[in-house]
């Protein structure tokens, strides 16, 4: 008799979870929210939801610590947004906290049609960010330190690339003009770039050597220290 009415209630939690995947889809469709994964019975591998997602969770790692905000990516290809408060960037020390400001909608994401439904599956997946996503800006200029051969261009370019959003979105002036093109952060980066492809890395080697690597770690300390201390931090 427990075996029976246990399939039962499996069967009317079947039911109801496609009711519910059922319902979910006719919102979702057409909205900005399509990329999202529909809600299922089932686990959510950590991260696969946010590949190539244009609204994304992110860690961010600066000299004072490491926080988590919501980027957003539109369709024109310099569009960024990020949670701020008064024009600042606002970092939250967990995911938890970053749940919480989501939940008491004071952020962009209300302005995006369809929030309102997908609001609740949306926060519970930012539980589970992609590993890919963690960006430690602060260990870029003791990485730039060790031997040119040991740098890691998979870093710096993603950290170059986190650092240049939010100088541009935040109106970061001085971080704005030492990621400029034809600077030495922005040569950099075209060597990172160049050290990634399997058929250029010997013309990437070479450069790297070129570098003047006091510089470019000094740079690099003025745009951590510009996106430091413009930083808002919650709990």
């Amino acid at each position: 008799m427990d075996r029976l009415a246990t399939a039962r209630d499996d069967e009317e939690d079947d039911r109801l979870d496609g009711e519910r995947i059922e319902e979910y889809g006719k919102y979702v469709v057409d909205s900005p929210w399509a990329w999202l994964p529909q809600p299922s019975r089932g686990v959510v591998m950590p991260g696969r939801p946010w590949r190539d997602a244009p609204i994304r969770p992110i860690m961010l790692a600066l000299p004072t610590g490491r926080g988590y905000t919501i980027r957003g990516h539109f369709q024109d290809p310099e569009e960024f947004l990020f949670l701020d408060r008064d024009s600042r960037p606002l970092l939250f020390r967990s995911v938890d906290g970053l749940a919480r400001h989501l939940e008491a909608d004071d952020h962009f994401l209300v302005e995006i049609e369809d929030w309102s439904q997908v609001k609740d599956w949306f926060i519970n997946l930012v539980l589970t960010p992609d590993p890919d996503d963690q960006i430690d800006l602060e260990i870029i200029p003791h990485v730039l330190k060790l031997s040119p051969q040991d740098w890691i261009p998979e870093l710096l370019v993603a950290g170059r690339n986190l650092a240049a959003e939010f100088a541009t979105v935040f109106d970061l002036t001085d971080a704005v003009r030492l990621l400029a093109p034809g600077s030495r952060l922005d040569q950099l980066d075209d060597v990172m770039r160049l050290a990634q492809r399997s058929l250029t890395g010997w013309s990437a080697r070479r450069r790297r050597r070129n570098i003047d690597t006091i510089s470019v770690v000094r740079d690099w300390n003025r745009v951590l220290d510009s996106i430091d201390q413009m930083t808002l931090w919650e709990d």
